[in-house]
């Protein structure tokens, strides 16, 4: 790969852009009293491991952990290299703090805490005859400005060099562009965007500007992400609770119970998170993203994958939704909006340009 500047410490500024703000929970189950790093480190590690797996690097799963002794040739995955594994400590440290902006301040949540999504147009009778409506529930975070800082703990783990991994300049800039920060991304929250133009700049500076081509291990990669982005012509509220609705509703079509579940979310019975995220902001701007690996012991379904995508578009394009001002990327596919390209053209194509345009 292609050298990327060397820095031991850099600071973001970032700024929430959306209503619902910023999650990153707390002691108490259900209430945030600050913006705590681990939460934005959880999801920094899960970017950077899919990046590297994405350029042919073999990670350790939750299944197999590494462990390093200095005494011991084996040396630990390279993800383990970086954030640390028995016997290794983090190469880097993390701090967040609300930039001045007045301070986090103590925050409950609640279903309803941003208003309750009554889709009172698909009400139905279910099998007992009981008259029920599809409801979903948004919260909102920390709203204002955050400053992210990383530092150098230690020199890189094999080099030497005290530097920053560019890997992870680089998983961090992607997370910000299109993805989201923290938890509750379901709910809408997560999304930022950088508070000064410079800050970007100099992030993208350190970003890895080439990408192998060598086959990717298996395990979730960054081939196995997709990006949307569009204009929503629904109340911006209505729409989060439509989308996810309707994307459910398509599912139903020719998939299992287990995989609708699986790919949009279930607290009942066997539970799953979501695997996709996105936000509808009150200008009717619409950024979303999500993962649906090929292969690996995460790839639950992958015969599937070309269904549930597919799905997913149709009803993106409705003409209610984002109809054709949705763009979508995906590696490798014929569904990117752009065109269909290889992990290096398609990586390449995420540094250039600004896809926050909306």
């Amino acid at each position: 790969m292609e050298k990327a500047a060397k820095v031991a410490a850099l600071r973001v500024r970032l700024r929430t852009d959306s209503e619902y703000g910023i999650w990153t929970g707390g002691a108490t189950a259900g209430e945030m009293d600050d913006l705590k790093a681990t939460s934005l480190l959880g999801g920094l590690r899960f970017w950077t491991a899919a990046l590297l797996r994405a350029n042919g690097e073999k990670t350790c799963s939750n299944a197999h952990s590494c462990q390093y002794d200095p005494k011991q040739q084996d040396q630990p995955c390279a993800l383990c290299r970086i954030f640390g594994c028995t016997g290794l400590s983090r190469a880097f440290s993390l701090t967040v703090d609300s930039a001045g902006q007045n301070g986090a301040q103590t925050m409950s949540f609640s279903k309803g805490n941003k208003g309750k999504v009554e889709l009172l147009h698909h009400k139905y009778t279910d099998a007992k005859g009981k008259i029920r409506i599809p409801t979903y529930y948004l919260t909102q975070g920390y709203c204002g400005s955050l400053d992210l800082a990383l530092t150098l703990r230690r020199p890189q783990l094999g080099s030497g060099a005290y530097a920053i991994p560019a890997v992870i300049p680089t998983a961090l800039y992607l997370m910000i562009t299109y993805g989201t920060l923290g938890a509750y991304d379901q709910y809408g929250c997560g999304l930022v965007d950088f508070a000064a133009p410079e800050d970007k700049t100099s992030l993208r500076q350190l970003c890895q500007t080439q990408a192998k081509a060598n086959p990717a291990p298996e395990g979730t990669s960054l081939r196995d992400f997709f990006f949307f982005k569009g204009k929503i012509s629904y109340p911006h509220r209505l729409a989060m609770g439509e989308i996810r609705y309707r994307i459910r509703n398509a599912l139903r079509q020719g998939c299992s119970a287990e995989l609708r579940h699986w790919f949009c979310g279930n607290i009942k019975g066997k539970a799953y998170g979501t695997n996709y995220a996105f936000t509808v902001k009150p200008n009717g701007a619409l950024y979303g993203w999500g993962f649906y690996p090929r292969s690996g012991p995460a790839a639950i379904f992958p015969e599937n994958r070309d269904t549930v995508l597919n799905a997913m578009i149709d009803v993106l394009r409705q003409k209610d939704m984002a109809g054709q001002s949705l763009v979508w990327r995906e590696c490798n596919s014929p569904r990117d909006t752009q065109k269909k390209q290889p992990w290096p053209e398609f990586y390449t194509s995420l540094l250039q340009g600004d896809w926050r345009d909306a």
